[in-house]
């Protein structure tokens, strides 16, 4: 249920965004209950909970929802605001796409579990606010890097996030796992619950851009002076 019943009382003060290093709170970047906003009807629906089998142990927000979706292969297509990676307090949005499941593979050194996980991105230029034309062939992948990178770091966070904060593998990676196993006692004595909290991740994203909507080439935005 939404907290705000008046106008002034309508803050950013309960976002995650600081904790995440953004400049701004970004569509994401609030649990339910905390989105800024004023309205007749008052319940909302932001980010999910965490269960540790019947226990709740956390609460995600709705940008670490998202990376869930896509770390689980869920995940379809949704608007994403990035920062421009050339101009400072600008900002770009795509409709990122997953047309494809993710590759995980679990592997054990010293008993510890090590988790590659892979992700195959497209996405779709809607809005360019500097006006950078990055529809130009030789601009293009500075955007994709920039977006690549901004997904990574967000999967990243959400999965270091649940392993060892709330150890709970609500990923199931832990499927994958199985199979290292030749027994069901082997995986049993194994105490895969136990070992997750530890489990470190390496992510990686591979995203391009297909499409840049109906823009053709865009121009930056000169302020007239009087």
């Amino acid at each position: 249920v939404n907290k705000f019943s008046k106008d002034k009382e309508i803050d950013s003060e309960a976002s995650t965004y600081k904790e995440k290093g953004n400049p701004v709170p970004f569509e994401g970047d609030f649990k339910a209950g905390d989105i800024p906003r004023k309205a007749d009807i008052q319940s909302e629906i932001m980010g999910m909970a965490v269960f540790n089998g019947p226990k709740m142990v956390g609460e995600l927000d709705g940008a670490e929802a998202t990376a869930y979706l896509l770390a689980t292969g869920e995940y379809n297509h949704a608007f994403w605001t990035i920062p421009d990676p050339l101009h400072k307090n600008d900002f770009v949005v795509l409709d990122l796409r997953q047309n494809r499941k993710p590759k995980i593979s679990v592997r054990l050194v010293d008993g510890k579990p090590y988790i590659d996980l892979k992700l195959n991105l497209e996405a779709n230029i809607q809005s360019i606010q500097s006006g950078e034309n990055y529809e130009d062939p030789k601009k293009i992948n500075t955007l994709e890097n920039s977006a690549s990178n901004f997904a990574k770091e967000q999967v990243k966070r959400t999965l270091d996030k649940v392993a060892h904060e709330y150890k709970a593998d609500i990923f199931a990676f832990g499927k994958k796992a199985k199979g290292l196993f030749l027994t069901w006692d082997e995986w049993e004595k194994f105490h895969w619950l136990e070992k997750f909290k530890d489990a470190q991740f390496n992510v990686k994203v591979e995203l391009n851009i297909r499409r840049t909507g109906l823009m053709i080439r865009s121009v930056p935005f000169e302020q007239v002076q009087e």
